[in-house]
C-alpha cells in the first residue's frame, strides 16, 4: 500500500511559502499551541489482542501530535481548495509562493487539517460555508453573523468534503475529526465519506451532545440483576425522559442509554466515560456503581444524515499506532421517516471501525472485512454502548444484519419485536447482551457464529427473550459456564426445536463371562438415559457370546452380560446422540448440543 507521510504534508503546507503570513489581531488570537491528540488506549480483552494485528506493547504507545502549525496556519490550509483556489472570501489569504506558476501540491493542504467543525443548525449564529471550518466558535472581531476573520464553523459537510478536501476519498495520515456541533435538517447534506487512512491515520465523526435536562439529583436505583432478569432503573427522572436519551451519571462519570422512558427509566449497561471518548482502540469498563440519590444530566445526540462511512487502507504508523475509524455521539437519521425502512451499512476496509454511543435509526448492516495480516486476524468492527442499546440491536425496531466480523462490547440490547436480531456471520460479545422479550430476540442465521467472551468480566446473555440457532449457525462460549452465562428466561433452542442432540461417546469395555459389566463414560464425557447404544467386537477372548442388556439403562451407565460364561472379549461401543432440552445445565454437562441435522450447535470453544 502506498503510504502518505506527515513529512510530505508539512512540506506541502509550510515549506513552500517563502514569505511569512500576515498576522492580524484575529490570527493572533488563534495562534496557540495545538492541543495534544488523544492517546490510543488498549483493549484489555486478550481475545481482541490476539485478533488484532499489532502487539500489545506497540498499541499501548501514546500518539504524539506532529502538527506544529498555528491555528491560523491550519485555517489557511482549510481554506485552500485542492486546485489552489481560496474558499474563504472573508478571511485574508496569507501570501503563498509555489515552485512555478500553475504548480499544485501533491497533497492538498486541506487533507492535513486535523479538526473540522460543522454547525448545520447554526446554533452559534455565525456559521457559514465561507468560514474556515477549523474552529467551533467564530473568533476575531465577530459580531453575530458578521465575522470578518472568516474563522469559524461551516454549515455543511459537503463544503468540507466536496470543496475543501475536493473528494470523498482523501488520504488522511493523521487523526481527522469532523465535529458536528448541531443536528442536520432532515434530507439535506447527506454524508458520503470514504477516506484512505494511512500511517496511523484515523477518521472520526463526533457529535456534540445537547443538554435536555441539566445536572439534577434522582432517586432510588433498581440495580441490574441478571439472575432475576432485573434491568437497571432509576427513579426521580423528568417525566419527559425518552427512549434513546443519552444519560451521564455525573457522580460516577459514566454513560448509559434510556431504553424505556418515563419518570423511572430503564437503562442500558453504564460504561465509564473515558473508554467511550478516547479515539483509538478503547478500553471499556462497565460501571455497576449507580446508587440512590446520585446526579445526572440528560442529553440528546444530534441527528446526522450519514449514508456512507467507509474508510479504507489501515496502515499503522512507524510507532505502531493503528488506523481507526470512529463514530461517536450521533443519531443516524432514517430518510423515510419510519425507523428501519432505510439502511445504514457499516463497511470497513482494513482498519478498526468503532461506533461509540451511536443511535442507528435505519436498519444497520455490518459488512466489514475480516483481514488476515501476518497470520493474525483482527476485528474490523467494534460496536460500543449506545450503538447497541436500541431495539433491533443497533437499530430501532428493525432487523440487525451482520455479515462481517464484529465485536459487541459494553452491554447490548437485542429486541425481538417486530423482527429479531439476525447474525449471519461472526459476532463476538465482549460484554453483556440483553435479549428483550416479545419474540426471538437473537436468531443466529445460516452460517452465523456468535461467540461469548468471558474475559475480565462476568459476561452474560440475559433477559426475557429467546436465543435460537438456525441451520448451520452456532453460539459458542469462550470460557466459564453456561449456567452463569446463558440467563435468558425466554430460553435457548434451535429454530425448529427446544431440544438438541448430545455428542456421541465411544469407548470400549471387556466382558466378564456371564457376570454383569457396568459401563460408564470415560473422562468427563456424558450420555443421557435415552442415548442409543451400539456394540462391535474388537478382539476375541475366551468364547465370544451374544451381549444383552442386564438392567435398565441410565444416564452415564448401561449394564451388559454375555451368553458365554467364558467370554472375556473386548467390545467397542458408542452411545448417542441422545435428545435433551437445550438448557444451560445440559450444555455444561454435555459440552455441546446440536440440531437434529447436526449442522447447528450450541457449544464451547477454546
Amino acid at each position: 500500500m502506498k503510504k502518505l507521510t506527515l513529512a510530505i504534508l508539512a512540506c506541502t503546507v509550510l515549506a513552500c511559502t517563502n514569505t511569512p503570513p500576515e498576522t492580524s489581531l484575529s490570527d493572533a488570537a488563534l495562534d496557540v499551541a495545538p492541543a495534544a491528540r488523544p492517546h490510543v488506549d488498549l483493549l484489555t480483552d486478550d481475545t481482541l489482542l490476539r485478533l488484532h494485528r499489532a502487539p500489545q506493547a506497540v498499541l499501548g504507545v501514546p500518539r504524539a501530535s506532529s502538527d506544529t502549525r498555528t491555528a491560523s496556519q491550519r485555517a489557511d490550509a482549510a481554506c485552500t481548495s485542492p486546485a489552489g483556489a481560496w474558499l474563504c472570501p472573508s478571511r485574508r489569504r496569507a501570501p503563498v509562493a509555489l515552485a512555478s506558476a500553475g504548480t499544485q501540491p501533491i497533497n492538498p493542504p486541506a487533507w492535513s487539517v486535523p479538526d473540522w467543525y460543522v454547525d448545520p443548525a447554526n446554533v452559534i449564529t455565525c456559521a457559514q460555508d465561507s468560514n474556515s471550518g477549523t474552529s467551533a466558535t467564530c473568533v476575531g472581531g465577530c459580531s453575530g453573523a458578521v465575522c470578518p476573520s472568516g474563522t469559524g464553523p461551516v454549515l455543511t459537510f459537503a463544503e468540507v468534503i466536496q470543496h475543501r478536501l475536493g473528494t470523498f476519498t482523501p488520504k488522511l495520515a493523521q487523526l481527522t475529526t469532523f465535529h458536528e456541533l448541531s443536528p442536520q435538517p432532515a434530507h439535506t447534506d447527506v454524508i458520503d465519506f470514504e477516506p484512505y487512512i494511512a500511517e496511523g491515520g484515523q477518521a472520526a465523526l463526533v457529535g456534540t451532545l445537547a443538554v435536555k435536562t441539566a445536572n439534577f439529583q434522582a432517586g432510588a436505583v433498581t440495580a441490574k440483576n441478571q439472575a432475576t432478569g432485573t434491568r437497571l432503573a432509576v427513579a426521580g427522572f423528568p417525566g419527559g425522559t425518552a427512549t434513546g436519551d443519552y444519560v451521564l451519571n455525573t457522580d460516577q462519570n459514566s454513560y448509559a442509554i434510556v431504553d424505556v422512558g418515563g419518570a423511572t427509566p430503564v437503562f442500558s449497561q453504564p460504561l465509564a466515560a473515558a473508554g467511550l471518548t478516547t479515539i483509538g482502540l478503547p478500553t471499556f469498563v462497565e460501571d455497576n456503581g449507580w446508587a440512590n440519590n446520585q446526579h445526572y444530566t440528560i442529553y440528546a445526540r444530534p441527528s446526522t444524515n450519514l449514508k456512507v462511512w467507509h474508510p479504507k487502507g489501515g496502515d499503522q504508523s512507524a510507532g505502531g499506532v493503528p488506523s481507526v475509524s470512529w463514530l461517536q455521539w450521533i443519531s443516524i437519521a432514517e430518510a423515510s421517516g419510519t425507523p428501519g425502512f432505510s439502511g445504514f451499512s457499516v463497511a470497513s476496509g482494513a482498519d478498526d471501525f468503532i461506533m461509540s454511543g451511536v443511535q442507528v435509526v435505519p436498519e444497520l448492516e455490518v459488512n466489514s472485512t475480516e483481514v488476515s495480516a501476518g497470520g493474525s486476524d483482527f476485528v474490523s468492527t467494534i460496536l460500543v454502548n449506545g450503538a447497541l442499546s436500541l431495539r433491533g440491536c443497533l437499530s430501532e425496531n428493525e432487523l440487525f444484519v451482520l455479515s462481517g466480523e464484529a465485536l459487541v462490547s459494553g452491554g447490548s440490547l437485542m429486541q425481538g419485536t417486530p423482527t429479531p436480531v439476525s447474525v449471519q456471520s461472526s459476532l463476538l460479545f465482549w460484554g453483556d447482551g440483553y435479549v428483550a422479550g416479545g419474540g426471538n430476540g437473537l436468531v443466529v442465521s445460516p452460517g452465523g457464529v456468535v461467540r461469548i467472551s468471558n474475559f475480565d468480566t462476568s459476561n452474560a446473555i440475559w433477559g426475557a427473550g429467546i436465543v435460537e440457532v438456525d441451520l448451520m449457525g452456532s453460539v459458542l462460549l469462550r470460557t466459564g459456564t453456561w449456567v452463569t452465562t446463558a440467563l435468558t428466561s425466554g430460553g435457548l433452542g434451535f429454530i425448529d426445536s427446544a431440544a438438541g442432540f448430545t455428542p456421541q461417546v465411544c469407548s470400549a469395555f471387556i466382558a466378564n463371562g456371564s457376570t454383569q459389566v457396568n459401563v460408564t463414560p470415560p473422562g468427563s464425557q456424558h450420555w443421557p438415559a435415552n442415548a442409543p447404544i451400539s456394540f462391535g467386537l474388537e478382539s476375541a477372548g475366551g468364547t465370544p457370546g451374544a451381549l444383552f442388556f442386564s438392567a435398565n439403562q441410565a444416564a452415564d451407565a448401561f449394564h451388559v452380560k454375555s451368553t458365554s460364561s467364558t467370554d472375556t472379549s473386548e467390545y467397542n461401543y458408542c452411545t448417542g446422540p441422545g435428545q435433551v432440552f437445550v438448557t444451560p445445565p445440559n450444555l455444561d454437562l454435555y459440552g455441546s448440543l446440536t440440531s437434529i441435522t447436526g449442522l447447528a450447535v450450541f457449544g464451547n470453544t477454546p
